[in-house]
C-alpha cells in the first residue's frame, strides 16, 4: 500500500473511530481533512451508523449536512439511520433524519 492510500485509510479510519464516540471536534476535522465518512467498520457500519445507535446527535447532523446518505444501510443489520437511532432510543434523532 503506497503512502497515499495508507494516509487515506487512516483518516477514514479515525472518523469511524471519533465518530462512534461523538467526537465532533474531530469528525469535523477529520472531514476537512478528506476522511472518507463511508469506510465501513465494526460489523460494517460507518460513523454515521454508529453515531446514531449512540445518540450522538450532533455528529449525525453534520455528517448528513456534510452528504452522508440517511437511507445508506449498513451491511449486517440492514438498518438506515433513522432506524439505528430508533433502534438506540433516540427518538427525536430519528425524527431529525427523518424530516431532513
Amino acid at each position: 500500500m503506497d503512502n497515499q492510500k495508507k494516509d487515506n485509510q487512516n483518516l477514514a479510519e479515525a472518523l469511524y473511530f471519533a465518530g462512534r464516540h461523538g467526537r465532533l471536534e474531530a469528525v469535523r476535522y477529520l472531514l476537512d481533512h478528506g476522511a472518507d465518512m463511508y469506510f465501513e467498520g465494526f460489523f460494517g457500519g460507518t460513523a454515521a451508523h454508529w453515531a446514531c445507535i449512540e445518540g450522538h446527535d450532533a455528529v449525525v447532523k453534520m455528517l448528513i449536512q456534510r452528504g452522508m446518505n440517511p437511507d445508506l444501510r449498513d451491511p449486517t443489520f440492514d438498518a438506515n439511520l433513522a432506524g439505528l437511532a430508533e433502534e438506540g432510543g433516540h427518538l427525536a434523532l430519528r425524527d431529525w433524519i427523518l424530516k431532513n
